[in-house]
């Protein structure tokens, strides 16, 4: 069985980069903007082993639901797994774009317009004139219910971890000090970019004397 064809394959990608195209409208954290920061590799390495390790066990679960639950066709488990991945993209974006809980931080109007018709779309393909020619089909109102609650679980999943990788214990330490949290107090302004300007020191040979 194929997950998903080359011409799947490119749709998905081409409706799940619509939502990205609204990222650099998008409304960031107070918190997140009050002094400048340096890239941390090791931090965003971290990060992406984290959630990656949540989005795996969540792309088998859906693999073992489809396959030994509903016992879908190859067009069915098709049509299954780009709705499933469509709509589970959408929501780790929500999730991530901050470090709050993602109902506490408003994303700008149009990341959330283009999410939400991203979404109608994913949902509607199997019904779609398109349809038929990418090979989908329309799927069961149990199968549907299936993808739905996996997302939800997804949802909740993500958003913990989110909580527990953003903790001060789990953050990423150096030197017993979080690195990733930003400071209001000047003197821990250890990471700005910019020294500090040394005062100026008289220079004998040039005080004017002869």
């Amino acid at each position: 069985m194929v997950c998903l064809l080359a011409k799947q394959i490119l749709l998905n990608n081409f409706l799940s980069d619509l939502p990205s195209l609204a990222i650099s409208t998008d409304n960031v954290d107070e918190d997140q903007t009050r002094m400048p920061r340096h890239w941390d590799i090791a931090f965003v390495r971290r990060f992406m082993l984290t959630f990656g390790i949540v989005s795996s066990f969540f792309d088998f679960m859906t693999f073992g639901f489809l396959i030994f639950v509903a016992h879908a066709t190859a067009e069915t488990f098709q049509t299954a797994w780009l709705i499933e991945s469509l709509i589970t993209e959408l929501a780790i974006v929500l999730v991530v774009r901050t470090r709050k809980a993602f109902w506490q931080s408003r994303p700008s109007a149009l990341l959330v317009w283009l999410t939400a018709g991203t979404f109608l779309v994913a949902v509607a393909t199997p019904i779609l004139p398109y349809a038929a020619w990418f090979g989908f089909v329309p799927l069961p109102l149990p199968i549907m219910a299936g993808l739905f609650a996996i997302t939800i679980m997804y949802l909740i999943a993500s958003e913990a971890t989110k909580h527990w990788f953003f903790s001060g214990t789990h953050a990423g330490t150096r030197h017993g000090k979080s690195t990733h949290h930003l400071s209001t107090d000047p003197r821990n302004r250890l990471s700005h970019p910019f020294p500090a300007r040394k005062a100026p020191v008289a220079d004998n040979n040039k005080s004017g004397h002869l």
